[in-house]
């Protein structure tokens, strides 16, 4: 397992990899996030008209995309096919139920038609699993959906996947303290309240928040 500082090392090269990009990713997301912000990121802040037909058009095809790929897919388990024994088709039906049961807990209909929105920017899409507990006490895996505009992917290599990620968002002071408590004195020493206008964030740079 690797030392918290590597982790937070490793996060901060990704990032800096990226840093390069960061202009197209802030155009990229006013783009797919439509109205205004994407007019002035297509054809220059001194377009003011919010009924030029570009961005309405681009926000149209996003949501028929978004449609299109919505559903949640249909799960299918095979069973061994070199046996008649009904009780390897059971087992089978029975890991499907559960899937099943996690993609509607985690709503993945709600999530897929996002995934289709971003898609065409970004190019990729980011799910972060955890755990969650149900109403008995029983720990089940949790899929999450996270904006990729926050999330910054290693060399993705011949096979199109990378081996790392790193997500950054910021967060308050008090909620890096709640979160971390162990680190509260630390918290209080490189907070800069003055950095964003008011907004105080940890360090001046964010916090990384996971890796998948």
């Amino acid at each position: 397992m690797r030392h918290q500082d590597d982790i937070l090392a490793r996060a901060s090269k990704l990032k800096r990899d990226h840093d390069t990009s960061a202009t197209s990713r802030t155009k990229v997301r006013a783009i797919l996030n439509g109205g205004l912000p994407a007019i002035q990121a297509l054809l220059g802040s001194h377009v003011t008209d919010e009924n030029l037909p570009w961005p309405n058009l681009m926000l149209s095809g996003l949501t028929r995309l978004a449609q299109k790929i919505g559903n949640r897919p249909d799960v299918r388990v095979d069973p061994p096919n070199d046996t008649d024994n009904e009780l390897p088709r059971k087992r089978a039906e029975r890991r499907e139920r559960i899937v099943e049961a996690y993609d509607l807990a985690d709503r993945l209909e709600l999530q897929l038609p996002q995934v289709g929105r971003w898609l065409p920017g970004y190019g990729f899409a980011v799910w972060t699993i955890g755990s969650r507990l149900s109403p008995e006490g029983l720990a089940y895996p949790h899929a999450e959906l996270r904006d990729p505009y926050d999330c910054y992917p290693s060399a993705w290599g011949v096979d199109q996947q990378p081996d790392e990620l790193a997500i950054w968002r910021r967060i308050t002071p008090a909620e890096a303290k709640r979160l971390y408590p162990e680190y509260a004195s630390m918290i209080d020493t490189r907070t800069n309240p003055r950095s964003t206008g008011g907004a105080a964030i940890l360090g001046g740079q964010g916090r990384w928040a996971n890796t998948a």
